[in-house]
């Protein structure tokens, strides 16, 4: 994973090329994450029916883990989710800059529960050659390559 290198103790440097998104991060991070330009959770997979000393049916909690996706990934994303999350979880990570009031989003990095990067999806408009790298440069800072622990350059 790519490290963070700060300006200060409230934004870190990001050089996506994408203007707009690169002032409006604070920071990209792994894990459950609300951030300016980020939103990221853990998704249980279908296989996993117990929580907090409750039994539900099988795909439940993941139903229930998605759901804070709804306006936020398309129904492709959420369909490669249920495809691939039948026995291992995923991290899925959302990134986005606002125009205005208007919620602008670029795509999402979907990494395995080691944080190995399994898929990304460009979604902004289009998708345009700007949201491509918004979400090519946000996986570097969540996700390791495929094939190991392989340090990416700086």
């Amino acid at each position: 994973m790519k490290k963070i290198v700060w300006f200060n103790c409230d934004k870190m440097r990001m050089e996506s090329g994408h203007r707009a998104f690169d002032e409006q991060t604070n920071v990209i991070s792994t894990g459950n994450v609300i951030a300016n330009t980020q939103i990221s959770s853990h998704v249980r997979p279908y296989t996993e029916v117990e929580c907090g000393g409750q039994t539900f049916k099988p795909g439940h909690l993941r139903d229930y883990d998605l759901r804070a996706f709804t306006h936020l990934i398309s129904r492709r994303v959420r369909w490669w989710i249920t495809e691939n999350t039948r026995t291992e979880s995923c991290w899925l990570y959302v990134f986005f800059h606002h125009d205005g009031e208007q919620r602008i989003i670029h795509g999402c990095v979907i990494t395995h529960g080691d944080h190995t990067l399994w898929d990304k999806f460009y979604t902004g408009t289009g998708p345009t050659h700007k949201s491509r790298l918004v979400v090519d440069e946000a996986a570097l800072y969540v996700s390791n390559p495929p094939g190991g622990d392989v340090a990416c350059p700086q």
